[in-house]
């Protein structure tokens, strides 16, 4: 049995006695105390008072897992968060009276961190006083049989360890699969006086996008809120399969983790259309040449989508009395079907007999609505 309520202040030492009432005549005890060892660890023992007869022999002593203090080896379910006391009665010593009631041992604890934790007992111990259980409690009279007992933990409490939060807005992204992004504004906020640097990290973005932070890290003053803003994006060249994702979005500060989950959903692109690679056209004065463009839907596009053209010198000869080259096209205006037919248009290039030598540099504009797309070409004039 240990008393219900425990508190104490980080610095400070705790000593926890470990009480038994009302119980038939015992001889000895094995008993493993657990409790979270960032907030009380384990420094100790104490059999002073004890109702153990005579000069008691300790004969596990192990404390903060796998290190025994006395006897020879630690138990199996030993570890960091664990205190480990067995102890009997002088050699030559009988039972205590029943009904016993007093002390078995104090426990004794540094409070090294605020919070809250149950002090109780460890489980998974083969044998135990507690009937039908394996809390490791094990009161013995010197037969093989425990001492059955019940069993009463504690809780302690020194407020609550200062945290954050981690919050976005937007809660969920979408974005097209091809070419595009999106963004969301992670808020950091302290809470009970929390302050540190938090380092930022994500995972489950499909392989074939990425994500930036900026920043992606962030630090917090007691009482303050920090913002990051997380960016996905698709790829240029690699369509993103069309579905929903969740992306795991994670700040990390020391030992504490904080995340949230960010449902991603990935829609098809927006219907566009192709436009020819940019490409160069060689030809000689008093002459012409052709190139046939070729546009195509993309993602279900059909429309009008109309053309125009501009020329200018690159690097030509004979300035300020310069002779450009003439494009000219057989159509202003091309129709794209959505079944992705090939859509042709003539592009001709022609250059007069007296038109300067050297390099004009021109482009095409492609556009429909709010789509508009150019292709750029160099026209070089020999003679």
């Amino acid at each position: 049995m240990i008393s219900p309520s425990l508190s104490g202040a980080v610095g400070t030492q705790l000593r926890v006695p470990v009480l038994i009432q009302g119980s038939d005549g015992l001889r000895g005890f094995d008993v493993v105390l657990l409790a979270d060892s960032s907030i009380l660890k384990p420094v100790g023992v104490d059999l002073t008072g004890t109702i153990l007869l005579g000069n008691p022999i300790i004969f596990i002593e192990c404390l903060q897992g796998g290190v025994p203090v006395q006897g020879p080896t630690c138990g199996i379910t030993d570890n960091r968060d664990t205190l480990h006391l067995a102890a009997l009665s002088a050699l030559g010593s009988s039972n205590t009276a029943a009904p016993t009631t007093g002390l078995l041992f104090t426990a004794i604890y540094n409070v090294t961190g605020i919070g809250s934790t149950n002090l109780g007992y460890q489980i998974g111990c083969s044998s135990s006083s507690i009937n039908g259980t394996s809390v490791c409690l094990d009161i013995t009279n010197g037969s093989y049989t425990p001492v059955t007992e019940m069993s009463q933990t504690a809780n302690f409490s020194n407020g609550i360890a200062p945290t954050f939060s981690i919050s976005d807005n937007p809660t969920s992204l979408s974005i097209p699969g091809l070419y595009s992004y999106n963004s969301t504004t992670i808020t950091l906020t302290s809470i009970n006086g929390f302050s540190g640097f938090v380092s930022l990290t994500y995972n489950g973005v499909p392989a074939t996008m990425f994500a930036t932070w900026k920043p992606n890290n962030v630090t917090l003053a007691p009482g303050s809120t920090s913002t990051s803003v997380l960016t996905i994006s698709t790829n240029v060249h690699d369509l993103t399969a069309e579905g929903s994702y969740f992306v795991t979005l994670t700040g990390i500060a020391g030992t504490l983790s904080k995340s949230i989950l960010l449902p991603l959903r990935i829609t098809p692109p927006p219907p566009d259309f192709t436009v020819p690679y940019n490409f160069d056209l060689q030809l000689v004065r008093h002459s012409t040449a052709t190139r046939t463009l070729l546009f195509r839907s993309l993602y279900g596009f059909a429309g009008a989508v109309n053309l125009t053209f501009s020329i200018s010198p690159l690097s030509a000869i004979g300035a300020p009395h310069i002779r450009v080259p003439v494009i000219t096209l057989n159509a202003s205006q091309v129709v794209i079907y959505a079944n992705g037919t090939v859509t042709a248009v003539l592009l001709t290039i022609t250059a007069p007999p007296k038109a300067s030598i050297g390099i004009f540099a021109a482009s095409i504009t492609a556009s429909s609505g709010s789509i508009s797309h150019y292709t750029t070409f160099n026209a070089i004039v020999t003679k």
